[in-house]
């Protein structure tokens, strides 16, 4: 502390004072911790201390400033995982689904298997959608086995936001939410429309193409 600092010198200034007027006077012995400083002349002993004090504060001083000087520093740049991390969200957004029911498929893919054959079908189904290897949404489906119907829970973009604009072009009149087997939905991904179509045969499959554009 900067109290102890000015103490400490002020100690080593009449310390020294003292030994120039009274350089005669007997001093003493003064002993902290095994050290121990002895003199003849009783101004040794005030600069000793006065040195020990001001050391003291020249400590304290710096720890008291450290964060200080840590939380005035500017801080790091904000972490862009978020805005690139749609694995990261798509996970919590897929957890309740176990994992050998959730698929990755890539833009262009056909048919690919998300339940392989002799597993079983009936339940929920997750599925996250790339293109060049990119993120780009990911889709909470249920698929009623006893009547071939997949019921689409959410659909959401990269950062799992809900996206409720979605159509069913097989059967354009059909709400976009009920699926049948082999129907295919339309969805707007980015600035692109995506064609997704489930499929229920002796496995569950995905295909995923390019739509026309908007």
């Amino acid at each position: 502390m900067i109290v102890l600092v000015v103490l400490g010198v002020a100690l080593v200034v009449f310390g020294g004072l003292v030994l120039l007027k009274f350089p005669d006077r007997p001093g003493g012995r003064i002993g902290w911790r095994g050290f121990e400083v002895s003199s003849v002349g009783a101004g040794f002993p005030l600069i000793a201390i006065g040195v020990a004090v001001a050391v003291l504060g020249a400590l304290r001083t710096s720890t008291t400033q450290t964060p200080t000087q840590s939380a005035n520093a500017p801080s790091s740049p904000p972490s862009v995982l978020g805005s690139g991390a749609g694995p990261s969200c798509f996970g919590q957004y897929l957890a309740d689904i176990p994992p050998n029911r959730v698929a990755k498929v890539e833009s262009g893919a056909l048919d690919k298997p998300i339940v392989p054959a002799g597993e079983r079908q009936d339940g929920r189904l997750g599925i996250e959608f790339m293109e060049d290897r990119q993120p780009l949404g990911a889709m909470r489906v249920d698929f009623i086995a006893t009547d071939m119907i997949f019921r689409v829970e959410s659909i959401v973009d990269v950062h799992c936001q809900a996206i409720t604009t979605y159509q069913n072009i097989t059967r354009p009149g059909a709400p976009p939410a009920i699926v049948e087997n082999h129907d295919i939905l339309r969805v707007s991904w980015g600035k692109k429309n995506y064609d997704v179509r489930l499929g229920a045969n002796s496995d569950i499959t995905v295909r995923f193409t390019l739509g026309p554009s908007p």
